[in-house]
């Protein structure tokens, strides 16, 4: 048996890992369904960071990859945002929570 290690590499726009992780390069944010979704509800940015409940620095730091979203606040986005966590993240087309 015989396993391909795939080694972590910077993507460029719309590009995705094996894994269907995104990831930032040259300012491109990492969950463009996040974007997509706070659009679509109406909120602003820093709106959205406040219904979630942190600063919009914490966020900014989420999209561009400078932290790690805790999995209560993604919870928490995607039930505000009315949608599953996995769409948020970009795992696939499942829209729905």
């Amino acid at each position: 048996l015989s396993v391909n290690k795939i080694e972590p590499r910077l993507l460029e726009f719309n590009e995705i890992d094996p894994n269907g992780i995104k990831r930032k390069e040259d300012g491109i944010l990492l969950y463009p369904n996040i974007n997509a979704e706070i659009a679509r509800a109406g909120f602003t940015k820093t709106g959205f960071a406040k219904a979630v409940g942190v600063s919009y620095d914490t966020f900014k730091g989420w999209q561009s990859g400078k932290s790690e979203i805790p999995a209560k606040k993604l919870i928490k986005m995607a039930e505000i945002l009315n949608c599953s966590t996995d769409y948020l993240l970009g795992f696939g087309r499942d829209y729905t929570a």
